[in-house]
């Protein structure tokens, strides 16, 4: 009998071989190209590459070898890669298609830092923590990463009622800003035992519009601090000092309830925030407790300075209600332990405030408002803001630029209105002149006259007499021009001058200036009367 000839190839070969069943196979090889062992020297390449399984029939093993051989021949650039380094690509994609939004996050959670690379806080942690549990978890859970999609995440996003539930709106937003963190690191960061990423591309394209805030920030008068701090004291004597930390310092609540006797340094007027209240998650208990910890950044642990009275207020609370060491919380539980947010607000803030009015939608963190706006429209540069309030941008200060307290928009608003008194009387038939009076007039057009003169015994400001007659004649303009020369006079100077003018003057200027003058007025009208 003849003897087969045997097939020859012009790349590689086929070989025939058994199982130890007895069962045939063929397998295909071919030599390793010589320019692979110096682009990947690490492998250790063998002389030839071998079909990745065998083959039952000839024809699969001829087809795997024409497709190698036009690799090869592209040469080292041409896409080849060896068999091997294709097993464990091939292991590492079974391995990231395998990775589930579960599984993934949980790796987030515990590598997750900061744009400078220091590991983000526990209260951030456990601020994801709630977000994945009550929002993302119950939907993406148990999906592949690799199988979130733009779709799916539509399908998520409609999943809520921003219709009939005034909450929801606000909380997707939330998520949904967890959602694309954890996304964009799925995409850019690599996963262990992967060398590569989960994803190529964030499935988070959605362009979410910040919704409207659920609260209205709410700035309080001194007036009304004042009440509020009156109203605390009478449910825990020295507590309503806090309202004035943060009303006027802008101390966050963590940041209060967190101060210690050492912190307040009375004698130069300044306050340390060294630490912080902070919500981390519990692993044996999976609740969220409450720890002290560091400030909120490295800017919130600086120095906070205030005046002489704050300084009193300190002064009194640290001698009635704080122990003598140096780390005796001013604010703690009648255990001595620090008081927590919750306890807090739901024993003294809370029913304090609703005794007074125009405070009941005032929350703890409208202090800090409060104290930056009050700062600002006290004549304070955004700079001098930001460093009082301890932010690490001043973008976050100029808030305060567009924000004005109630009475200090009446005060505008007044100014502005008085510029047409004299108009105005004339229009309702007042036949007066709607200009000042000759002798009215100060001596040149750059100097008005002032309406105080410095005493040379004290150097202190004496007002000079106001005018017999009262104000029953007087035109509009000319009230008009003494409420501009006095607004153009510090608040002391005003005082003085009120407090020496005859009654019925005083009493047709005083409504046209600010509370705090009027306040002022009022307190040094009743001393003297005493």
């Amino acid at each position: 009998m003849a003897r087969q000839r045997r097939h020859r190839r012009k790349f590689g070969k086929v070989e025939a071989r058994r199982y130890k069943d007895g069962t045939k196979y063929y397998d295909a090889s071919y030599p390793t190209p010589s320019w692979a062992f110096s682009k990947w020297p690490e492998l250790d390449l063998p002389t030839r590459q071998h079909m990745p399984g065998f083959a039952t029939d000839t024809t699969r093993a001829d087809g795997w070898l024409a497709d190698e051989y036009e690799k090869v021949k592209a040469g080292p650039d041409g896409g080849w890669k060896p068999v091997q380094l294709r097993k464990l690509e091939a292991r590492k994609r079974d391995a990231r298609d395998g990775v589930t939004f579960a599984v993934y996050v949980q790796t987030w959670l515990d590598t997750r830092r900061k744009a400078n690379g220091e590991p983000i806080k526990e209260s951030s942690k456990t601020k994801h923590r709630e977000k994945l549990r009550n929002h993302l978890i119950p939907f993406f859970g148990n999906m592949r990463m690799v199988d979130i999609t733009p779709k799916v995440v539509q399908e998520w996003w409609d999943t809520y009622d921003t219709q009939h539930d005034p909450h929801a709106a606000g909380a997707r937003n939330a998520a949904y800003e967890t959602l694309k963190a954890i996304m964009h690191s799925a995409e850019n960061e690599t996963y262990p035992g992967i060398d590569g990423t989960l994803i190529i591309k964030s499935p988070c394209r959605i362009k979410a519009a910040r919704p409207a805030k659920r609260h209205k920030t709410v700035n309080a008068s001194t007036q009304q601090l004042i009440a509020l701090a009156d109203a605390m004291d009478a449910l825990r004597p020295g507590i309503g000092l806090t309202a004035w930390i943060m009303g006027r310092l802008g101390l966050r609540i963590g940041e209060t309830l967190a101060l210690q006797r050492g912190d307040i340094d009375v004698e130069h007027g300044v306050l340390y925030v060294r630490r912080t209240l902070t919500q981390v998650y519990d692993d044996k208990t999976d609740k969220t407790i409450t720890t002290v910890g560091t400030p909120k950044t490295k800017d919130s642990a600086a120095p906070v300075q205030f005046g002489e009275n704050m300084a009193k207020l300190f002064e009194a609370h640290l001698r009635d209600h704080v122990a003598p060491e140096p780390e005796a919380w001013l604010f703690p539980t009648n255990r001595g332990t620090t008081m927590t947010e919750a306890n807090y607000r739901d024993r003294y803030f809370n029913p304090a405030k609703k005794t007074v009015p125009g405070l009941e939608d005032y929350w703890p963190h409208d202090g800090r408002h409060t104290a930056g706006t009050y700062t600002m429209e006290n004549g304070a540069s955004p700079n001098m803001v930001k460093q009082q309030l301890r932010h690490s941008d001043v973008r976050m200060t100029n808030k305060y630029l567009d924000t004005t307290s109630e009475q200090h928009r009446r005060a505008i608003i007044t100014r502005v209105d008085d510029e047409l008194a004299g108009y105005a009387d004339r229009k309702q038939g007042d036949d007066t002149p709607d200009t000042p009076d000759a002798q009215d007039m100060p001596d040149t057009p750059q100097a008005a006259p002032s309406p105080t003169t410095m005493s040379a015994s004290a150097g202190t400001p004496v007002p000079v007499s106001a005018p017999a007659t009262g104000m029953d004649g007087e035109s509009g303009g000319r009230l008009g021009m003494v409420v501009a020369q006095l607004r153009s006079l510090s608040e002391d100077v005003q005082v003085s001058v009120l407090v020496g003018m005859d009654d019925d003057r005083r009493v047709r200027v005083l409504p046209s200036l600010s509370k705090d003058v009027q306040a002022r007025v009022m307190a040094e009208l009743i001393r003297k009367a005493v």
